[in-house]
């Protein structure tokens, strides 16, 4: 993701630019035509069962019948008298408070419904397709309690998280409705409201959110629901930037919570770095929350989720000595990991703190390669000193992490293997095809070569088969999900594999549709991916790669509003003057 970020205390804002807002005229309620279309005052062509509008738009036709309005206001709602207007704050993103308040810790545990208090009901149909539908694709390939349960409830309690679900259930609309691909008048002005009301109910809740800061202090567990909220959001408007300085704030967050909150039995596994203002005992998080009643596990895990969004695009930005921290981040998990995962989640929960952990300690790694990497010749006769023997007994050690973990996982694999068309097998399959490429990552690190991957062969083969078998899964769920599925697996056979139809066809996969999935877009992780694959193959002699031809980094940045960006390239260049100096190429889509 880009790597602009913005440190200072308190809150931070990142200007963004919408689209101008667009004043509706006004025009009396109409007297016939669907309830739907009259409650909006908008034109109906009056088709039955259902009118154009509103199977264009996404909502639910109420039919014509009297019946339909009062059946509609059966259910659970208090409307609230109408605000008064205010001024937008759209151009502007509110960042959470850099510390949360000691005190302000909540226990929300709902026993039983309640009334949800809404404003209007234009924005109870919003929020329900969020509840209803947003919510199941956020989840994608797994069965998320964030989503179906914590958040939904969190949004009965408070009004800035219930706007900004209303908010990313409009945005989600909007996607359903270019999945059509239709380019009627009547789906572009659906369209149009869709934006207005998204942008309005976004500005609602950080408003609400800036407010809370400042009168009453928001409960920690409010301000990581909230970010994780936002977070969406801007990925679904195609605002990376701010996500990512979003992302960096939450993580802050729960490092401060976790290093309040936890004896220094973890912190002592770790070694502070000389003259570095980076704390041990911050970065220690794992999977479970120190103080469950205050803030679920869930909410741990879902901040993990982003942290290895952010280090997939090196994003995060604190350093080396951040990295020797972090790659021991919850330690004690590790250790105590089962044997024997009892079910999918538990797998994923501790898949992802593993990969977390492997995604800090390859910069390490890294960095000792870097030390080793040299030619003799013009030939490419590698001169490779051999790594400290510290390096190479820690890139045993997480060797044997994610050989234990294979273990622990292949029951519960196998048993997903019984139900192929379920979204248990959509899931498994997807922490085996991680499991895959983070071996290879990890079997490869202290090797400065990339002809090595050439051997990997018939693993990238199987991670892209089983990825293009995803895309037609009936847990497939389009345009959208919290959590990265395959776009990374995909991007990375891409760029690793090098021969030439898997690469392709991997190529040919990420364009085929436009998806996201968190920070990962098909389209540009395409379009990078093309670009990179077109400067190696010019350097293909007799079928072959040479390793001087090879690109073994990248650095991306882009803008998805403009649907531009720029990708560096580095590589192995037998030339010393050639070696750090990255061939720049530019991608439109």
């Amino acid at each position: 993701m880009p790597r602009g970020t913005s440190k200072s205390s308190g809150m931070t804002t990142v200007p963004l630019k919408r689209k101008d807002k667009r004043t509706r005229a006004y025009f009396p309620k109409t007297r016939t035509g669907c309830w739907t279309c009259r409650k909006h005052r908008v034109k109906c062509d009056e088709k039955k069962p259902n009118c154009s509008r509103c199977e264009a738009s996404g909502f639910k036709c109420d039919g014509y019948s009297v019946d339909s309005f009062s059946q509609a206001h059966k259910r659970a709602i208090v409307v609230e008298k109408s605000q008064p207007k205010r001024k937008s704050s759209a151009t502007h993103r509110a960042i959470l408070p850099s510390k949360a308040p000691k005190a302000a810790r909540i226990n929300i545990r709902v026993l039983r419904p309640r009334s949800l208090i809404v404003e209007t009901e234009q924005e109870y149909r919003y929020f329900c397709f969020f509840a209803e539908n947003t919510t199941r694709r956020l989840c994608g390939f797994f069965e998320l309690k964030l989503w179906s349960h914590l958040m939904l409830q969190a949004g009965e309690q408070e009004r800035s998280i219930r706007h900004a679900m209303s908010a990313i259930g409009a945005l989600d609309l909007i996607l359903q409705i270019k999945e059509q691909k239709s380019h009627s008048p009547i789906a572009r002005s659906i369209i149009e409201d869709h934006h207005i009301f998204a942008i309005k109910q976004y500005d609602k809740a950080v408003s609400l959110t800036k407010a809370d800061i400042t009168k009453r202090g928001h409960s920690l567990r409010t301000a990581l629901l909230f970010c994780l909220l936002i977070v969406c959001f801007e990925n679904l408007y195609g605002a990376q930037q701010s996500a990512t300085v979003h992302i960096i704030a939450g993580i802050r967050l729960i490092e401060a919570y976790h290093h309040e909150n936890t004896s220094g039995s973890e912190i002592s596994q770790l070694q502070k770095p000389e003259k570095s203002d980076v704390s041990a005992d911050s970065v220690t998080f794992g999977i479970s929350s120190p103080v469950p009643s205050d803030v679920e596990d869930e909410i741990y895990q879902a901040f993990g989720l982003l942290e290895i969004a952010s280090l997939s695009f090196n994003v995060e930005g604190r350093g080396m000595a951040y990295h020797m921290l972090a790659k021991d981040s919850g330690s004690s998990c590790v250790k105590n990991m089962p044997s024997r995962f009892a079910s999918l989640p538990e797998a994923k929960a501790y898949w992802d703190l593993i990969m977390r952990r492997l995604l800090h300690l390859l910069p390490t790694l890294n960095t000792a390669q870097a030390t080793m990497r040299g030619y003799e010749d013009d030939n490419e006769t590698a001169i490779i000193a051999k790594p400290p023997s510290a390096v190479i007994e820690e890139q045993e050690r997480y060797l044997a992490e994610l050989i234990s973990w294979h273990e622990a996982f292949t029951p519960v694999f196998q048993k997903c293997l019984l139900f192929p068309s379920s979204k248990d097998f959509a899931g498994a399959t997807i922490l085996k095809l991680r499991w895959i490429l983070c071996r290879i990552a990890i079997n490869c690190a202290l090797i400065p070569s990339q002809v090595v991957l050439d051997q990997y062969l018939e693993d990238f083969r199987e991670v892209l088969n089983s990825a293009k078998g995803l895309m037609s899964h009936p847990a497939w769920t389009g345009k959208f999900t919290f959590d990265s599925g395959i776009i990374g697996q995909i991007y990375v056979v891409a760029l690793k594999c090098r021969n030439y139809p898997i690469r392709s066809e991997a190529i040919s996969l990420l364009l085929s549709r436009s998806w996201r999935e968190g920070v990962w877009d098909s389209a540009v992780a395409g379009n990078v991916a093309r670009a990179v694959v077109g400067l190696e193959e010019e350097g293909r002699e007799a079928g072959f790669i040479p390793e001087r031809k090879r690109v073994y980094q990248t650095s991306m940045r882009f803008d998805l509003q403009k649907r531009t960006g720029t990708v560096k390239c580095f590589r192995n260049s037998s030339n010393p003057s050639e070696r750090g100096c990255p061939i720049t190429k530019s991608i439109n889509w």
